[in-house]
């Protein structure tokens, strides 16, 4: 299961939380939600807790929807998780493509609705 061609590139681990900022767009969602679910289903890092509140701190009161709301969440989460995960237009891209497969399927957004009406209960 090793690529012998990628084994020297230092960043072509999923697991060490690094990641090329050469890869494709889909190849860069990919590698980072199977890093994600490696990782269990342990709950959020204290910092990501904090990086989210501060979200709903921010813009708790605004007038944006949902769409807009998970794309800053999944920007938060992966920032913390992934700080060098790529250039700000790859991450961009990645954000809004994972926002919308969270936002189009109904179950995903009424657990997104929930957690962040808790998020702005959590800093109110």
């Amino acid at each position: 299961m090793s690529n012998a061609g990628n084994s020297s590139d230092p960043n072509s681990s999923a697991n060490d939380g690094s990641f090329s900022i050469r890869k494709s767009s889909p190849d860069l969602l990919r590698e980072v939600l199977e890093s994600t679910l490696t990782r269990g289903e342990g709950g959020l890092a204290p910092e990501e807790l904090l990086a989210l509140q501060e979200i709903a701190r921010a813009h708790g009161d605004s007038q944006l929807d949902m769409l807009q709301i998970t794309e800053l969440l999944v920007a938060g989460l992966l920032s913390t998780r992934f700080p060098g995960l790529a250039n700000r237009e790859t991450n961009q891209l990645m954000c809004q493509r994972i926002a919308d497969s969270l936002c189009g399927d109904p179950v995903s957004m009424q657990r997104l609705k929930t957690m962040w009406n808790q998020l702005r209960e959590s800093v109110s």
